[in-house]
């Protein structure tokens, strides 16, 4: 009896403490386990971001301006066809004898053939190519007569197969770019551009 009291005595006094070190480390455990899977979750999720991201890999600082004053003849056009008849009907009905419609005509004319040139010249200079994480996908974005974006997106693979020119008065070379199954010609500057990898656009666009 004496025996039997004394060790269900030792089993009463020890199994709180051992329950409590085995429920603490298992809850330690189930803790370290779950930051050890939040924390792998989180640099998966940030590896997945970075590999979606796009950066950019060439920059042409001033094709904002180009495509600004590309997109201004809209208004030469406008005025030529909506001032001209207006001063032609004022110059009939003999109020102001000195209007002539043939100024009005010309100044329209001249202004819309300029820079009517100058968006010619510039149509479809590249300004931006952006490329993706894991240096696989390019988008190449480019203005076009109007001084519209427009978006090419291909594989880094593709692009050095393009037929290409060599650089131009040091200033640009011609680039022959599949859209699909269309071939466009994109001006490539060469001056007053930022490179984010030397090395990839090189391999990419040539010396």
């Amino acid at each position: 009896m004496i025996r039997i009291a004394g060790a269900q005595l030792y089993k009463i006094n020890s199994h709180p403490n051992h329950t409590f070190h085995s429920v603490r480390t298992v809850c330690v455990n189930s803790y370290v386990q779950l930051n050890r899977s939040k924390a792998e979750e989180l640099a998966e999720k940030k590896r997945k971001d970075k590999d979606m991201r796009w950066t950019k890999l060439y920059y042409f600082k001033d094709i904002k301006y180009h495509a600004i004053v590309t997109r201004l003849k809209i208004y030469p056009y406008l005025s030529t066809v909506l001032l001209t008849p207006i001063t032609y009907l004022v110059e009939l009905s003999q109020h102001f004898p000195d209007f002539s419609a043939t100024p009005c005509l010309m100044i329209g004319l001249t202004g819309s053939t300029i820079l009517s040139a100058y968006s010619k010249a510039l149509a479809n200079t590249i300004g931006i190519v952006y490329i993706c994480g894991q240096n696989k996908n390019l988008q190449i974005t480019y203005i076009d007569f109007w001084g519209k974006q427009q978006f090419i997106q291909t594989t880094v693979d593709d692009v050095p197969k393009w037929p290409k020119s060599p650089v131009k008065f040091g200033l640009y070379k011609t680039v022959q770019a599949i859209d699909g199954k269309e071939e466009k010609s994109l001006k490539l500057p060469w001056k007053g551009v930022d490179i984010f990898d030397i090395k990839l656009f090189r391999r990419l666009f040539g010396k």
